[in-house]
């Protein structure tokens, strides 16, 4: 799923960008702010969603953060 994600966050980066740079628009009137504004805002979100979509994998901190909550539940398990 995240990796999904992060296809989806690129393809929408991509085609921002390619709209931002092929149909400027014109930053006199109030509508061409607000079109800037907003594709600035889309850029920001698919930038974002790449970040928290990056796998990660099964780095040793991982593990060793994993390996010390088992032992906590060890500690307090009756059996």
């Amino acid at each position: 799923m995240r990796v999904f994600t992060l296809i989806l966050s690129t393809i929408a980066f991509f085609s921002t960008t390619y709209y931002s740079i092929v149909a400027f628009p014109d930053l006199s009137t109030a509508n061409g702010i607000l079109y800037f504004s907003m594709l600035v805002i889309l850029l920001l979100i698919c930038i974002t969603g790449m970040i928290l979509s990056i796998p990660m994998g099964n780095s040793k901190k991982n593990r060793a953060v994993n390996n010390r909550k088992q032992q906590k539940r060890n500690e307090y398990s009756l059996i």
